[in-house]
């Protein structure tokens, strides 16, 4: 890996363009445009080190993207570890925190393949992802890290509530609660309350009032859910 890389170069960056090119080597053309690869080395090249790389970065970003849009990334570790589709938190923390941490921000990655090589190419050869996807990779980072099932306290809002009409029969109600995690992203989760504390919540809701949870984070799915120990409506 460390030769790959120190391998690699940078490419032409417009001034005050925001695209960065990394040129990973292959084989170069000659000057009548034919390759400087040995006769039947093409086949072999398609499946070297660095074709391996770059596809496996750009396959592994849309894998990502994907699963939190169906709601599964976890699952899809849990599925897929140890295998040629695993996912590590290491990647996704990297992938996170230089990308797409700050608000407003975005990442493209796209793949323009050597000529020379024909083999071992992705069809969809470009991905991007945006700061909204920046708040489930944190969590799930840090459930892998150990931090699901810790008791922690959250300070937000309600920001919507779903319970029988009746309140005469309702036993529970859920809520949608917003809060700022440790990076200042934007964190929704799902709350299920007994009785009294979702008629609080209804109250809170209605008058713009901050709320505090205290529970564990987990649940497995994006929205967040918090199983929770104590809700209380703050002054």
């Amino acid at each position: 890996m460390e030769k790959f890389v120190s391998a690699c170069r940078f490419g032409q960056t417009e001034v005050g363009g925001y695209v960065v090119s990394i040129v990973c080597p292959h084989a170069a053309l000659r000057a009548s445009g034919e390759s400087m690869l040995p006769m039947g080395e093409e086949e072999r090249a398609g499946n070297s080190f660095g074709r391996r790389v770059v596809n496996k970065l750009i396959a592994s970003v849309r894998r990502v993207k994907e699963s939190i849009d169906q709601g599964r990334l976890d699952e899809h570790i849990r599925e897929h570890a140890d295998t040629e589709e695993s996912i590590s938190a290491n990647f996704l923390e990297a992938l996170g925190e230089i990308s797409i941490c700050r608000r407003d921000s975005a990442l493209t990655l796209s793949v323009r393949y050597a000529p020379t090589i024909l083999g071992n190419r992705l069809e969809d050869v470009s991905v991007s992802i945006d700061h909204e996807y920046h708040a489930p990779m944190s969590a799930l980072v840090d459930r892998i890290k150990g931090g699901e099932g810790m008791m922690r306290s959250f300070v937000g809002r309600v920001a919507s509530l779903s319970a029988v009409a009746d309140s005469d029969s309702r036993e529970f109600g859920s809520v949608g609660f917003v809060f700022l995690n440790e990076q200042g992203d934007k964190v929704t989760a799902s709350v299920e309350l007994a009785k009294e504390d979702y008629a609080a919540a209804i109250e809170a809701h209605r008058d713009g009032r901050a709320v505090r949870v205290v529970g564990t984070m987990g649940g497995g799915r994006w929205p967040e859910t918090i199983e929770y120990q104590l809700f209380e409506v703050l002054d």
